[in-house]
Parts: C-alpha cells; sequence; structure tokens
C-alpha cells in the first residue's frame, strides 16, 4: 500500500519506542504476528461472505478474504469506494490519499472479489452468505460548540461533509 504521509502509527510509534504500524497498512512490522494464510492451507471450507461497506477498513477485510480463498462480495451505498477517505483525499496536501483508494481498487481487480457499488442491503439480501462483516464507517464527531445549531441553521457553520461532499463555500 502506498504510504500517505500521516507519520502517526510510524514516526510517531517509533519516537515513543513503540513498535511501529500504519494506518493504511497494519500488518507493516506484524507480518509474522499477522499472516495471511490461504484457508486451503488450513483445510477450511471456503465461504460465501459479504462486507458491508466499501472504506478502507471494509476494503483491507475484503481484499484480505478474497486473498485467502474466500467468495467475497463487497456492498457499498455509494458510486465508488473508499468512503469518508474519499472525502478526505479532497483536502490541500492529502491528495496522496487517492494512492490508497487506487492500491485498493487494483487489489479488488486482483483478487476477484465482487464489487456492488451504489447498493443498499438490508438483513434479507444478506441471507445467502455464510459470513457478513459491517465496516459501515464513522459517524461525524460533533463538536458541539456553543451556538453551533443556530449557525448551521443559517448557514455560517459547516461541517467537514458540508465543505468536502456538498462544496458548500467557505
Amino acid at each position: 500500500n502506498t504510504c500517505i504521509a500521516c507519520n502517526q502509527a510510524c514516526l510517531d510509534h517509533a519516537f515513543q519506542q513503540k513498535i511501529a504500524s500504519c494506518l493504511v497498512n497494519p500488518r507493516a512490522c506484524h507480518e509474522q504476528e499477522l499472516p495471511i494464510i490461504p484457508i486451503a492451507a488450513l483445510k477450511a471450507p471456503r465461504k460465501k461472505v459479504a462486507v458491508v461497506g466499501a472504506g478502507p477498513s471494509g476494503l483491507a477485510a475484503a481484499t484480505t478474504l478474497a486473498e485467502r480463498g474466500h467468495e467475497v462480495h463487497l456492498f457499498d451505498a455509494a458510486a465508488q469506494i473508499g468512503g469518508q477517505f474519499t472525502m478526505a483525499s479532497r483536502i490541500p496536501g492529502k491528495e496522496e490519499f487517492r494512492e490508497t483508494l487506487r492500491y485498493f481498487a487494483r487489489r479488488i481487480e486482483l483478487t476477484g472479489v465482487q464489487l456492488h457499488l451504489n447498493r443498499r442491503v438490508d438483513a434479507d439480501a444478506l441471507l445467502g452468505f455464510d459470513e457478513v462483516l459491517l465496516a459501515t464507517g464513522v459517524t461525524p464527531r460533533d463538536p458541539r460548540i456553543k451556538g453551533q445549531a443556530e449557525g448551521q441553521a443559517r448557514g455560517q457553520v459547516l461541517t467537514y461533509i458540508d465543505v468536502l461532499r456538498h462544496k458548500k463555500p467557505v
């Protein structure tokens, strides 16, 4: 995976004398503890798995499950992969986030994950799967600033979703 230059789990951990890791590659520095073992080597059954949510966690889970040998279907209500990571890539100086999305798009192709975009799923749609993994993302933080609700009602206070997704002027 491509470095996004966040310096959080690598440099911050190293300076704190902790084992380094990576926000976009959690196996970094943990390859021995977190091996990807094909199900055939374990004599385990191949499963049909649904992953709901194509943000970074859902993408990583789906491609790893497929790499292990499972049949994986990845669902997302949006028209593209990435979830809020896609929004974050629009922030000036964060363009390198797009490389993580490019990486996962290629991994989906290479591992044979069946991608279902623009598709909301409910419990009935998931009945035919052996396993279901929910990776539906984060809830935006609400800072609860005094006057926030009134400011939002007047269009004077914007959320990052207003600015990045809905392109409201600042």
